[in-house]
């Protein structure tokens, strides 16, 4: 299985690169991800718990490190 990161939080990572590397054109890729048996997918990730934390919480870090101008909106 793929780094479980790499599902949800390369929308972060991809901001955190733009900052740093404003001039490298960056592409994402995201794989399924799986914690406690709760399988985090693209396509129904609010249909577990687990999967809708995960989620939720890096939606919250993104808005977090954005307000503080730690990665770029």
């Amino acid at each position: 299985m793929a780094p479980a990161s790499i599902v949800f939080d390369s929308g972060r990572a991809w901001r955190t690169l733009s900052k740093v590397f404003p001039d490298v054109r960056l592409s994402c890729a995201t794989y399924d991800a799986e914690y406690s048996g709760a399988v985090v997918r693209a396509d129904d990730w609010w249909r577990s718990e687990t999967a809708t934390e995960r989620v939720l919480g890096e939606f919250e870090r993104i808005r977090l490190y954005s307000s503080r101008g730690d990665i770029d909106p």
